[in-house]
This record gives structure tokens, C-alpha cells and sequence, in this order.
């Protein structure tokens, strides 16, 4: 008697199943498509080509786009060019999107930055510390 309910139980649950899978395929896929539009400001400063050979310093930046983040920048120097004063300590911007959080690096609980900030033009080869582009 128990083998016939466990044999019927089964039946029934193998065309529950059926029944539901079969349902969900007749709905068919809905398709959905997005579309992205990308604005590319070209109302900068920068050369379209490559600075011309000046052997002197060159260095163009980009306006910040509509988030204040920095755009492009395009630099040309020799070694000579690179700063020689004291570099200030502690920057002074935070621009945007930018997440500065300290983490313990070793067990005494000394702290580090845990990413350094990037810059299109680094402070060694451009001398410009608080520049947000």
C-alpha cells in the first residue's frame, strides 16, 4: 500500500513538473535592448597630434568634465625639466570619486594609504601638486 502512494506522490510531482515547465516556455523570451549614449566633449585644449619638438617643457592639460574629473593630458620635457623645490607634504584637493582610507599594514598598527592617488601628470615630472586635472 505504501509503494502505491510513494508510486502515485511520484507521478503527480513528475507532471506538476511537466505542466509548469512546459507553461514557462510557451511565454517565449522577452528581448530587451538598452541603448547607451556616449557624449565626447571635444571643446578642449589638446592637440590633435603629438606636441611638436620644442626641447623646452610642454605641457597641456584637459578641461574636468561635467563630475570634476580629470580628462587628458599631454606632456613633453627633458630630464633637466623635472622640479626642484620641496614638494609640499600633504595635497590639499580630494577630487572626485576618489576614496582615500587608511589601513593597518603590520601588526604594530602602523596605517598606509590604501591606494595611492593617480595623476594624469605626476608631481615628478610636472611640479604641480594641488592640480585637480
Amino acid at each position: 500500500m505504501k509503494n502505491r502512494f510513494f508510486k502515485l506522490f511520484l507521478l503527480w510531482m513528475t507532471s506538476l513538473t511537466f505542466a509548469a515547465c512546459s507553461a514557462n516556455t510557451q511565454k517565449g523570451v522577452q528581448e530587451e535592448t538598452t541603448t547607451t549614449t556616449v557624449q565626447i566633449d571635444k571643446s578642449h585644449d589638446l592637440p590633435e597630434s603629438l606636441l611638436p619638438f620644442k626641447r623646452e617643457k610642454q605641457m597641456v592639460l584637459g578641461e574636468l568634465d561635467i563630475y570634476k574629473r580629470s580628462t587628458q593630458a599631454h606632456i613633453q620635457l627633458r630630464y633637466d625639466d623635472k622640479p626642484t623645490e620641496e614638494r609640499d607634504s600633504r595635497i590639499n584637493v580630494d577630487p572626485v570619486g576618489w576614496h582615500n582610507f587608511k589601513f593597518p599594514v603590520d601588526y604594530t598598527g602602523k596605517e598606509a594609504w590604501f591606494m595611492n592617488r593617480g595623476h594624469l601628470v605626476g608631481y615628478q615630472f610636472s611640479g604641480l601638486n594641488d592640480e585637480l586635472r
